[in-house]
C-alpha cells in the first residue's frame, strides 16, 4: 500500500479545478456570444435600408401572371366539382353495425 502524499492530492485537485473553471468559461463565453450574436444578426437583419425597396422586383409580372393562372384553374376545379355534386356515399354510422 502506498503512502499519502499531499502534493499530489493538491495537484490533482488543482487540475480538476483548472479543467472545471476552464469548462464554466467555455460555457458563459458560448452564451454570451449566442446571445450577443443573435442580437447583432436581428440588429443588421431589420436595418432601415430601403434601397431595395425602390428597386422593382425581377419578374414581379410573371408572378402575378402566373398566381392569376393558378387561381383560375383552381376556380374552374371547384366549379366543376360543385356542378358534378357530392357523389360520394356517406360514412355508415357506428350503430348500423
Amino acid at each position: 500500500m502506498t503512502q499519502f502524499d499531499p502534493s499530489a492530492f493538491a495537484e490533482v485537485v488543482g487540475n480538476l479545478l483548472r479543467y472545471l473553471m476552464w469548462m464554466i468559461f467555455a460555457g458563459l463565453l458560448a452564451v454570451g456570444l449566442c446571445f450577443g450574436g443573435g442580437q447583432l444578426l436581428c440588429l443588421v437583419w431589420n436595418r432601415d435600408d430601403r434601397s431595395s425597396a425602390r428597386r422593382p422586383l425581377a419578374g414581379k409580372s410573371s408572378f402575378r401572371r402566373e398566381s392569376a393562372r393558378g387561381i383560375t384553374q383552381i376556380e374552374a376545379f371547384l366549379a366543376a366539382q360543385g356542378a358534378l355534386g357530392d357523389t360520394r356515399k356517406p360514412p355508415e354510422s357506428a350503430g348500423d353495425i
